[in-house]
């Protein structure tokens, strides 16, 4: 007997946090992604580099002056709590 799951139902059973192949991010990789012309918009927080491609505010790479695709740490400890990039997917590490 076969089972099948629709994609919300997977989600519920394994949670957002499922496991991905960690990538690691120079500076100057991570410019690539600063969501210019359909490229995904990354930002990178305190070594940890987050997808803010779905994310309203983050449309077209830019949000209240900043652009992805860099270490916003500084820019984001000013405005926000961490706890709101917790609910962020995770992409990857920023290499020193």
């Amino acid at each position: 007997m076969a089972l099948y799951f629709d994609l919300k139902t997977i989600e519920e059973l394994i949670g957002h946090n499922y496991y991905r192949q960690q990538k690691e991010f120079t500076l100057q990789e991570l410019a690539q992604f600063d969501g210019s012309n359909g490229k995904p918009a990354y930002v990178a927080i305190e070594g940890i580099v987050y997808d803010v491609s779905k994310v309203a505010e983050w449309a077209g790479g830019k949000h209240f002056g900043n652009t992805a695709g860099q270490d916003l740490t500084s820019e984001f400890k000013a405005c926000h709590v961490m706890t709101k990039v917790d609910k962020l997917p995770k992409v990857g590490i920023l290499k020193e």
